[in-house]
């Protein structure tokens, strides 16, 4: 039976404008580059379908209800609404299905994209989306949004080669109660402002949601799940998450790097890494969470990074609860802390940590473990359940412990040196353990120098070339490595190779290059590889002392 064809165009050039037309059943073929410039509503009867490599909708108003289209659609100063309608590219095979230009208003209702080989919404030059009970599915890239705003509520997201939506700078992006389910790299790529509310996301192959570039990230009341990277990924950005779960991520819950934030009223549980990691500079209040069961650590604060946390609960661990590497914990108070397997805190590589009014219950290794020049002050706490030693100093840790309670299930209360204790109950029987000068640094085997020889993960030494196994666990911060590096100092006084004034006072991480820390950050604003070999996404880790 033969499609009756419609004369889309010689319907609406007798109708007069703002009025409103039914059109089919039938076929609609619109020319390449046909051109709307009149205001009007087009309702589509059952079985219509509308084709069209490139339809131009120019200054007007135009509605469409019900429409089953096949092709790109450009808009230009004008406002367009979407009721209830059908996009696909399978016949014209179109590289944009929408294109919002020059301050177009593009609204979506109840609409469904599928399976668009390439792109499906892209928005540009102050012009808004709106969509409302839209579904996006099998689509290689859903949004691209420039420039001005973008609504999505109750919309489904699901499937995608790509990335659902990419909101560029200077962009402003709601999304509100709506589901991610399935995408190959990022869900969301975001370097302008973006708020998330009461929204799910799952089964992502990348990160979640990556921001970059001085954007801005609110997310409330959402649920994140099942993901094989990390689920927030934010460089360089601002961010504010409150009231959210996450579970079952493959990679760490929030991964921060040089960002500002806040972290608020969450659940934590099941990551790989661990659930938050704060790097290079950042500054976090973290309050009101629960973190259970990690295979690494709950929380850990690194790279000069600043975190206060509190009324927060650690529970489950094969690491530590919540440490700090080379950066510092300003403020840690009303804290429990739980089943931490090597400690329920730790401070190390010059950490500061200042922890109080707060419960280290166990079972764990060693209640508080401070080593390679960390510093740790304490005060209103209860200690106990610890299987080698409530607090434990290694090579050059030391703790100053007030107002506090060490209980008697612990097999030693205090081992190392470097303590100071003033008002601490049950020290009538301490039990100290005082270990030997620590070494700087030597085999953990063999006791020859292991200087020349840095884990590929942390930067620290602990055996020499030929003890060394080929890959393992390291046995202070517990961080797997692959290898071992050789550092390679950039001058021969130990000043920093780049500003010839400072000392290089860390290693790039795989590369081994020495730098300090002050260019390393400098460096960093404008490049993620080494200034030196140009290797790509280094890591920077502190020289440690051992004693």
């Amino acid at each position: 039976m033969d499609v009756q064809k419609i004369d889309l165009l010689k319907i609406i050039s007798e109708t007069p404008a703002n009025e409103t037309i039914r059109v089919g059943p039938g076929l609609v073929e619109l020319p390449d580059k046909t051109e709307f410039i009149k205001s009007i509503q087009i309702i589509f009867e059952e079985n219509t379908k509308v084709v069209c490599n490139c339809l131009q909708i120019i200054g007007c108003t135009i509605t469409f209800t019900n429409m089953n289209y096949d092709g790109y659609i450009k808009a230009f100063q004008s406002i367009i609404e979407f009721n209830n309608c059908k996009f696909t590219n399978e016949i014209t095979k179109v590289e944009y299905i929408i294109d919002a230009d020059l301050q177009s208003l593009l609204t979506c209702s109840k609409c469904t994209f599928e399976n668009i080989s390439k792109y499906t919404l892209l928005t540009q030059n102050l012009s808004s989306i709106n969509c409302v009970d839209t579904v996006f599915k099998n689509c290689k890239l859903s949004v691209i949004h420039n420039n001005f705003k973008a609504e999505f509520v109750r919309c489904n997201f699901l499937s995608t080669q790509e990335s659902f939506i990419f909101n560029h700078e200077s962009s402003l992006c709601v999304i509100d109660d709506c589901i991610f389910d399935t995408s190959t790299l990022a869900s969301i790529l975001n370097i302008g402002t973006m708020t998330v509310q009461k929204t799910t996301f799952r089964n992502s192959n990348d990160t979640q949601i990556s921001c970059f570039n001085d954007s801005e990230l609110f997310v409330r009341d959402c649920i994140y799940e099942s993901s094989k990277q990390t689920s927030l990924f934010i460089n360089d950005s601002n961010l504010e998450v409150h009231n959210c779960q996450f579970r079952n991520i493959d990679g760490n819950c929030i991964n921060i790097i040089h960002c500002d934030g806040t972290i608020s009223d969450c659940t934590f549980e099941n990551s790989t890494y661990p659930h938050i990691s704060m790097a290079i500079v950042s500054n976090m209040e973290i309050s009101n969470c629960s973190f259970v069961n990690s295979p690494s650590s709950c929380v850990m604060c690194r790279g000069g990074s600043t975190l206060v946390i509190k009324n927060c609960s650690f529970d489950g661990t094969e690491r530590f609860g919540l440490a700090t590497c080379d950066g510092k914990i300003e403020e840690c108070t009303n804290c429990i802390f739980k089943r931490c397997k090597h400690a329920c805190v730790a401070s190390f590589d010059n950490g500061m940590f200042n922890i109080s009014d707060s419960k280290i219950i166990g079972p764990t290794e060693v209640g508080i473990e401070v080593f390679c020049g960390g510093n740790l002050i304490g005060s209103n706490l209860d200690i106990g359940k610890a299987e080698i030693a409530s607090i434990r100093t290694r090579f050059g840790g030391s703790i100053n412990l007030t107002d506090s309670s060490l209980e008697k299930d612990s097999k030693v209360i205090l081992q190392g040196r470097n303590f100071m204790i003033n008002n601490v109950k049950n020290t009538d029987d301490i039990r100290i353990e005082n270990l030997e000068k620590d070494p700087v640094p030597r085999c953990f085997k063999c006791g020859k120098d292991c200087s020349q020889n840095l884990f590929d993960s942390c930067g620290h030494a602990c055996f020499c070339r030929e003890c060394c196994p080929p890959k393992g666990e390291c046995p202070l911060c517990h961080l797997d490595y692959e290898t071992a590096i050789i550092p390679h100092p950039m001058s021969t006084d130990k000043l920093c190779g780049i500003c010839m004034e400072e000392e290089a006072d860390s290693i790039l991480i795989p590369c081994g290059h020495l730098i300090c820390k002050k260019c390393f950050l400098e460096w960093y604003k404008q490049d993620s590889g080494c200034p030196y070999c140009r290797h790509k996404f280094v890591n920077c880790r502190s020289l440690v002392p051992y004693a």
